[in-house]
């Protein structure tokens, strides 16, 4: 018998993890219920001492029956595999392919008479996948005020920086 053996009381021995795993499943829960007690944890602190993996020990420190600890074993010897899908398919199953949005009929309003046309200013309607994107519009920019008083800031700006400059020119 070798000194790394985990040793049951019926005379049996695991030397690995999948031999323990074996046993726990096969034998008797009376020969294997005795290394877990509320105080103690036999399983991990021979998975902690004889194959130096803390986390292991740890996960196998939590369980309260051998049934369990058999479970977080294989869960970590045999670890369920994993489908490796392509990124497209990923991509797929995230974002659907959106479908051609259909055209909304709108019902035009009854014509009113001598009155006044008004600017009528509506919230734009939520954004679906299906939503198509935005038509550009021509913006003029000699119309537009921020871009007015930007234009004017900046050859302000550049009319007060000449004269400085000037002026540190004739000081030096």
């Amino acid at each position: 018998m070798s000194d790394t053996a985990f040793h049951f009381s019926d005379g049996s021995s695991a030397k690995t993890v999948e031999e323990l795993i074996t046993i726990l499943r096969t034998k008797e829960p009376e020969v294997t219920s005795r290394h877990i007690t509320q105080d103690r944890n036999d399983y991990a602190q021979w998975i902690a001492h004889v194959h130096h993996n803390q986390y292991l020990a740890e996960k196998v420190r939590r369980c309260t029956t051998p049934t369990d600890v058999a479970r977080v074993l294989d869960e970590s010897v045999h670890p369920p595999k994993q489908e490796i899908t392509p990124l497209k398919e990923k991509l797929r199953a995230i974002a659907p392919k959106p479908q051609r949005a259909q055209p909304v009929q709108h019902k035009s309003p009854p014509p009113v008479l001598h009155e006044e046309p008004k600017e009528i200013h509506q919230a734009p309607p939520p954004w679906t996948p299906n939503t198509p994107p935005p038509q550009h519009q021509t913006v003029r920019l000699k119309d537009n005020p921020h871009v007015r008083d930007f234009v004017l800031g900046l050859v302000i700006g550049f009319v007060i920086g000449v004269i400085a400059y000037g002026l540190l020119l004739q000081v030096m």
